[in-house]
């Protein structure tokens, strides 16, 4: 067989082996792409969820911290009315 032959079998080998390599990068960036697709989703449903379970810790805080500061505003109205009255 002429060596022509052999070098245009040989430039066909190679175009098949790049076009094959030339995929697999392709292929990586599509999973990749798909996959921070996906990952935005959980973290918005994710981060819904901690900001609705933040915003219900806050109240309760809220409201526990306004039942321990009654009872210290009361006392503080009740001086100041004292010493006004003595004043």
């Amino acid at each position: 067989m002429p060596l022509e032959f052999w070098r245009d079998i040989a430039v066909v080998i190679l175009a098949v082996e790049i076009f094959i390599l030339g995929l697999i990068p392709l292929v990586l960036m599509y999973v990749l792409i798909r996959g921070i697709g996906w990952l935005n989703a959980q973290a918005h449903t994710y981060g819904t969820r901690a900001r609705e379970e933040w915003r219900r810790v806050h109240e309760q805080v809220v409201h526990y911290a306004d039942l321990i500061r009654e009872p210290f505003e009361r006392m503080e109205k009740l001086v100041h009315l004292v010493s006004r009255k003595t004043s």
